[in-house]
Formats: C-alpha cells, sequence, structure tokens
C-alpha cells in the first residue's frame, strides 16, 4: 500500500498521540486494555501501526482485512474481519 498524505500541514496541527483509551472514549467505544499510543487517523489502505482508522461501510471489508492500522473502530459484527495485529 503507498502511503499518501492527505492534507496539507500549514493548515492543522497534531495534538497527539493518545492512548487508546482516550480514542475509544471519544468514540463511544471500548477498548481492550491494551497499552497503544496512537499519532492519528488514516483511512485503512494508508494506516500504520501508530495510526487508528474505521470502518463504516461493510463494502470495505476486503480492505479492512489489509490494513496495516495500529487499531480500528468497527462495529462489533466486523471485529472478526480485523487482522490479528490491529486492535478492534
Amino acid at each position: 500500500m503507498s502511503r499518501t498524505m492527505i492534507g496539507d500541514p500549514r493548515f492543522f496541527t497534531r495534538s497527539g498521540p493518545f492512548s487508546l483509551a482516550k480514542v475509544a472514549e471519544a468514540a463511544r467505544g471500548i477498548a481492550p486494555d491494551v497499552s497503544m499510543l496512537l499519532k492519528g487517523a488514516a483511512p485503512l489502505q494508508t494506516a500504520e501501526p501508530d495510526e487508528v482508522s474505521f470502518l463504516d461501510n461493510r463494502r470495505y471489508a476486503s480492505v479492512l482485512e489489509q490494513t496495516s492500522a495500529g487499531a480500528v473502530i468497527v462495529h462489533p459484527d466486523m471485529a472478526s474481519r480485523v487482522p490479528a495485529h490491529t486492535v478492534p
């Protein structure tokens, strides 16, 4: 997967990293008790191990299965499709 920057960094600043627990809280979700820091968010296709992504359309389940994201926000019904190296 190729890494593409989205947005011009001159127009935004990152305020992270954030713990997995804080990201889950902000998304009104739950997360396993895992110590993980996430530096930002990215699309499933380009997310890296220190980024979070999400799946909001089941049509992209095959992309979910190939993601390199450190964590993903998914409906519980999709958790079984999350790669082993990614925290659902």
